[in-house]
């Protein structure tokens, strides 16, 4: 590679760096966007998105190079490897509370994260499974019905995973697929946060609610983005190495795509054996698998105090943040809209069905804030974790409640449940197309509904019936 081709690879990333400074700034002057609490990068990305090539063509007023958009395109897929190797990193669940009710209270959070999955990727699967029979000229494509769950509980990040596993897998419409996930995503976002607070301000009218705060008195920087006092500014992470040997972010680095490169290694290797079904699974699963044997290496090797959790999840944030950028910038309008009317059909079910059943099983199975739980699991179902952290904030401002430390684990164990997952309901959706998607949705949701009373009976009463 020469050195202009290193020089156009920077730019392209400079221009990447310049809408996620524009979202930066409109997110902090913009009522409305503050009000809606959207990211910067999907501000900036969108800006990048309606002044672009994708939207305006020829007509664009700044025509990026094709390369440029061919590379954004294929970035979200590449940055979620080391996303992905970064998750078991810093996991440490010795300090848990391991009582009963918090033990029944995690597994309930997790098992109704599933069911919403499964809810979520049985109603794509039909919807799509009903387009690809009833209007067989739309050309439903075989995982079509995927891209809600991973839209709305994986957020813009997870546009990726699609991607990158449908790429890898040689399939053409892969972009189309990480540009329906993209969609889905920020329907999930505003639909979540506009619909949560709603939600929010009706439970404390009935006074449903231990605590809630006014949306409007959140601190200001919830708003804008923006923290300008130095009192107040959260630690980034702790550094538990010294500058002059290596920088902590360097090594923490160094580490995430280690595991990343090692993963690639083993993948080809496993390729190269030409053994059945294995051979399609994606590099990131073989990441999340090479980073937690790293882990419980360095564990048991009692150096894990290596790892800072705070900067790890710096980096996977900061990639995070550019992937989302490059995957709404690189978005492919035009196919995106040709499947117009499955997408709005099923995120409006999917949406009502989300909230139905995150509210009513939440207020049978807690004994214990069940509606603070309630917003927290619907907020991750519809627009990742932090959008339930904020529900949850407006529900708990001094997050009092066990809610966030059960929402927490259960989080992690529907991360990495999630991730084993996902390619098994794409190699079946492949195959079968996305009535398998239907089913397997189907079979996730039952199993979690199973699985939580299954917890209760083995618990005595029922949660709601404890005090």
């Amino acid at each position: 590679m020469s050195g202009a081709a290193m020089s156009n690879v920077l730019q392209a990333f400079a221009l990447l760096g310049l809408f996620l400074l524009i979202g930066t700034f409109l997110r902090a002057k913009v009522s409305w966007l503050q009000k809606l609490f959207i990211p910067a990068s999907v501000v900036g990305g969108s800006v990048g998105l309606l002044i672009g090539p994708q939207i305006w063509g020829d007509l664009t007023p700044i025509q990026y190079p094709a390369d440029w958009i061919a590379m954004y395109g294929l970035l979200p897929g590449v940055l979620i490897i080391p996303v992905v190797a970064s998750v078991p990193l810093g996991i440490d669940l010795s300090q848990k509370d391991n009582s009963a009710g918090t033990v029944r209270n995690v597994f309930n959070m997790f098992f109704l994260m599933v069911a919403l999955f499964g809810f979520q990727l049985g109603v794509g699967g039909a919807v799509g499974a009903y387009f690809a029979t009833s209007m067989p000229d739309l050309g439903i494509y075989a995982t079509f019905g995927l891209e809600m769950p991973l839209g709305f509980s994986g957020g813009h990040g997870t546009a990726g995973v699609i991607g990158n596993m449908l790429n890898g897998m040689g399939l053409e419409y892969w972009e189309i697929a990480q540009g329906v996930a993209v969609t889905y995503a920020t329907i999930g976002l505003l639909g979540g946060i506009i619909s949560g607070i709603a939600i929010i301000k009706w439970l404390n009218t009935r006074n449903m609610l231990e605590g809630s705060a006014d949306p409007a008195n959140l601190p200001k920087s919830w708003l804008t983005g923006l923290e300008p006092d130095a009192e107040k500014q959260r630690i980034a992470g702790r550094e538990s190495t010294v500058s002059t040997s290596i920088d902590v972010v360097a090594f923490n680095f160094a580490l995430i795509l280690a595991g990343s490169g090692l993963a690639i290694v083993l993948r080809a290797w496993v390729r190269s054996l030409h053994l059945p079904l294995v051979g399609s699974i994606p590099v990131w699963a073989y990441a999340i698998i090479v980073m937690w044997l790293i882990w419980a290496a360095m564990t048991r090797l009692g150096i894990s105090w290596l790892v800072d959790p705070g900067t790890k999840s710096k980096i996977a944030s900061m990639l995070t943040d550019f992937a989302i950028v490059a995957a709404l910038v690189s978005m492919p309008v035009q196919g995106v809209l040709t499947y117009a009317a499955p997408i709005l059909i099923t995120a409006a079910i999917g949406f009502v069905g989300t909230v139905v059943i995150g509210i009513s099983f939440s207020r049978k199975l807690f004994s214990s804030e069940p509606f603070e739980r309630a917003m927290l699991i619907f907020g991750t179902a519809t627009g990742v974790f932090l959008t339930g952290l904020l529900l949850l904030k407006i529900c708990d401002p001094d997050f009092k409640s066990a809610a966030m430390r059960d929402g927490s684990l259960a989080y992690s164990m529907n991360t990495v449940f999630g991730f084993v997952l996902i390619p098994v309901i794409v190699g079946a959706a492949v195959q079968s197309g996305p009535i398998a998607l239907a089913g397997i949705g189907a079979v996730l949701l039952v199993g979690a509904i199973v699985g939580m009373f299954a917890l209760t009976r083995l618990r005595g009463a029922s949660p709601a019936s404890q005090n």
